[in-house]
This record gives structure tokens, C-alpha cells and sequence, in this order.
């Protein structure tokens, strides 16, 4: 086994490596950037991972889906059976759970508590807030993905965010849109009435490119790379700027009064009973 990763342990020695080894994993959300970060956490040797994602592969997903197929678009494959498969492609050795759902759901909850650290690779605000409230109840160490894309503004990058415990974190960095929020937490008969009122929201897919996904990936990757070897504690918020090519360490201070950075564990373990009470399933 050594010698699988002997190119590797020059950076961070046997004991990190160990460290991998040791490591279980959760990762939220196995589209674009999530498929990324399995294909790296299997070669980097994590000895466990528990996927979670609800969604099926389809042909629009065929750009950026690591080890996706034009077989499992016929066949209606879970995102997570062929994160899995390939997982098991590169190391059969790892333990891997997959679990085809939400992550805001009790059972869903009950696999998260018995990992590590997790990583979310979500579309959305409202599926990113749960989580946040579900790794703060848990006291589990989370660290954020989500790339941009903004044709009209020529923008296009991302950033990587690891918080909690007073360093900031997606609610209190203020990375988190409270309309969208609010919109996924409401049922279907809100969300229509909402319409009739304001108007119907524009749906549609949002922009997503192979290569922008694999870098800001790849950026997570290392931020839990290092943290998990003791190679360096993870930066806390990483923005990377497509046009530039630049990718910056933003130093903006987290709010002092921030709940979930702050907030008592009483309070973040009421909040997760609320809102597997109150969150409707929905994708994520």
C-alpha cells in the first residue's frame, strides 16, 4: 500500500498519509464539483467516504460528470452509484457509503455524524444553509465549494470557504443568498403564491463548465489536504477570479455575533431538530 503512494509522502510523510487513511469523509452533493473531489479524495487514499446526493445522471450532465456515461443516462444511474463505482475503480480498498437523498433528512443526518469532516459541493443556498446547520450541530468540521458563472458580467470563478468556531462561515461571511434561503425552506403552495404576487422566477440550469469545477475542486481538495495532515491549518476563505487567473486568501472579518460561529451547541442542535421538522424535500 506504501508504495501506491510513495510519490506523495515526500510532501507529508507516512504519519499524514495515516492521517488520509484514517480520515472518513462526507461529500454532499456528487454533480460537477462533487464527482471532482471524490475522484481526488480516492486517489489521495481517504480511507472512507459517505456520498450523498438525490439526483440521477442525465445527458446535460455529461460535460462535467466525473465518471459519468452515456449508459448511465439510459439508465437513470444515481449520481452517487457512479461516484462509487469509480471510487472502487481506484482504490477498492476504500470504504464507501452512498446514499441516494438529501442531506436534510434524519437518516442522512444519522451517516454525517459518524464522519470526520465533510465537504459540500451544492447548487443551491437554501441545501448549503442545512448543511452548515447540521455540521455546526455535529461539531463537524465543513468546508464549502461553489463556483460562479455570470455570462452578462463576464464573471466567472468561485471559492472555497472552511468555518465555523469563531473564524467565520457561509452565514456570517455573508455567502449566502436569504431569498434563495427562504424560497427553498417554503412549500409548494407559498412558492405559488409567491409567484402569483411577484411574478414567476426564471428557472433553468445554472452555468457549469468541466474546468472551472475541477479547479475550484482542486483548491478544496488541497485546503483538506493540508488541514487533515497537519501539512497547514485550511485557509478559511479562498476566492479564485477566472479572468485574472488569480486565486486570493480574503482576510474580511466574520460578524461577532454569529450564531453558528458563536451560538451555544444547545442552540445549533435545536436548530437541526427545526429543520428536519420544517425543510421539505427537495433537490439539492
Amino acid at each position: 500500500m506504501i508504495s501506491r503512494f510513495e510519490r506523495q509522502l515526500p510532501l507529508f510523510g507516512a504519519a499524514g498519509q495515516r492521517m488520509l487513511r484514517q480520515a472518513h469523509v462526507a461529500i454532499v452533493g456528487l454533480g460537477g464539483i462533487g464527482s471532482h473531489v471524490n475522484q481526488q479524495l480516492s486517489y489521495l487514499g481517504v480511507g472512507q467516504l459517505t456520498l450523498l446526493d438525490g439526483d440521477v445522471v442525465e445527458d446535460t450532465n455529461l460535460n462535467r460528470l466525473i465518471g459519468g456515461t452515456q449508459t448511465d443516462v439510459l439508465a437513470a444511474t444515481p449520481k452517487v452509484f457512479v461516484a462509487e463505482r469509480l471510487t472502487k475503480s481506484i482504490d477498492p480498498d476504500i470504504k464507501v457509503t452512498a446514499h441516494q437523498g438529501s442531506a436534510a433528512t434524519t437518516e442522512a443526518v444519522a451517516l454525517l455524524a459518524n464522519t470526520t469532516f465533510v465537504i459540500g459541493c451544492l447548487d443551491h443556498d437554501g441545501p448549503r444553509l442545512a448543511l452548515l446547520t447540521i455540521c455546526t450541530a455535529l461539531r463537524k468540521p465543513y468546508l464549502d465549494v461553489a463556483t460562479d458563472i455570470s455570462p452578462k458580467d463576464s464573471v466567472y470563478g468561485g471559492r472555497v470557504i472552511f468555518g465555523g468556531g469563531g473564524s467565520g462561515c457561509l452565514y456570517c461571511l455573508n455567502q449566502l443568498d436569504q431569498g434563495e434561503v427562504r424560497r427553498w425552506m417554503s412549500t409548494d403552495e407559498a412558492i405559488a403564491s409567491e409567484d402569483r404576487l411577484y411574478g414567476r422566477r426564471a428557472a433553468g440550469p445554472s452555468p457549469s463548465v468541466v474546468s472551472l469545477n475541477g479547479v475550484l475542486a482542486s483548491v478544496a481538495c488541497m485546503e483538506f489536504m493540508a488541514e487533515t495532515t497537519g501539512l497547514r491549518p485550511a485557509r478559511r476563505w479562498l476566492e479564485y477570479d477566472g479572468q485574472t487567473g488569480k486565486l486570493r486568501v480574503d482576510t474580511s472579518s466574520p460578524a461577532p455575533n454569529c450564531p453558528y460561529c458563536f451560538g451555544p451547541q444547545s442552540d445549533a442542535v435545536d436548530s437541526l431538530a427545526r429543520l428536519l421538522r420544517l425543510v421539505p424535500t427537495r433537490q439539492q
